[in-house]
């Protein structure tokens, strides 16, 4: 319909509110074309609304007995038709399995069901996982989800009896540890071993292994120092790191001397009183502190 006049009078066909056809003739065609399509350029892209799938994660408790049917919270909003593929692990025999769902429109949800059996016996807490992927049409935003399921018996109790506590020297110790009620999983228990000093025969002896882990870190500490950190002050007044380590070197002999002579009469010190600290440093006046002083000079 040509609309030269109405351009000649200078009418704004942009204010036109309304518009209406006279046919001339009974029969024919009329065409009506948008005014938009005069406009310069294409018309404005309209993103399509497709449809969204995002999957939820519920919790529930395993129960008693009897056997419930949970389902994955699966979530479906927008309008549209689309394909979207779901994974999962099948109950009965534990391999990975898909189906492909179509989503049509007025879906908000999908099924998606897991079987959870019941019982009274301590076990981990497990979960039937879901993950999806868009085929077509479609749009996922949480991709994964599941339910998961809590155990809800009570821990079994965890006894510790002796079945062997009291040998001689060589021979082993046992125990026998046991469950208050059968379990459907590991039990992780922590024991602790506390070593504890006796007679050896006839006499009492140090313990060697005890006198071998505290010689290898004395030698690592040592070890470790650069050479000018030996002619530093130590913490004992009077004394460098070199006068230090020497002392330490000596009581290590006279250790060494102890394990080679053990002696028949009892003991007159245990592990806890033998050593006297004192609260004082020492001031390097005792004739002992010299000669240790000396004794590291002469390693030299």
């Amino acid at each position: 319909m040509p609309l030269s006049a109405a351009a000649r009078a200078r009418l704004d066909l942009k204010r036109i509110a309304s518009l209406e056809l006279t046919p001339r003739s009974g029969p024919g065609r009329a065409w009506l074309m948008d005014a938009w399509g005069w406009s310069l350029g294409k018309p404005a892209v309209r993103p399509v609304a497709l449809p969204r799938i995002d999957i939820g994660r519920a919790e529930v408790k395993e129960g008693d007995a009897g056997v419930r049917t949970h389902r994955v919270p699966i979530r479906v909003t927008g309008r549209g038709t689309g394909q979207v593929r779901l994974f999962t692990t099948d109950q009965k025999t534990g391999e990975p399995t898909y189906r492909t769902v179509t989503v049509r429109p007025g879906t908000q949800t999908m099924d998606v069901p897991f079987r959870v059996r019941g019982n009274t016996r301590y076990g981990a807490d497990f979960g039937y996982w879901v993950s999806a992927r868009a085929l077509r049409g479609t749009a996922v935003g949480s991709d994964n989800g599941g339910v998961f399921v809590r155990d809800d018996d009570p821990m079994p109790k965890v006894t510790v009896t002796p079945v062997r506590d009291r040998v001689t020297e060589g021979q082993a110790l046992s125990w026998r540890v046991t469950l208050s009620e059968v379990a459907d999983t590991d039990i992780w228990s922590t024991l602790r071993r506390i070593r504890l000093f006796g007679r050896h025969g006839p006499h009492y002896r140090a313990r060697v292994n005890l006198f071998s882990h505290s010689w290898a870190a004395l030698r690592a500490a040592v070890a470790e120092l650069p050479d000018e950190a030996f002619a530093q002050p130590s913490g004992c007044a009077g004394w460098l790191v070199r006068d230090l380590v020497c002392h330490l070197v000596i009581d290590a002999q006279d250790v060494l001397i102890t394990l080679a002579t053990p002696a028949t009469t009892e003991p007159t010190a245990d592990a806890m009183s033998y050593w006297s600290v004192t609260h004082q440093p020492p001031t390097g006046d005792d004739p002992l502190d010299a000669l240790i002083v000396r004794l590291a000079a002469a390693y030299e």
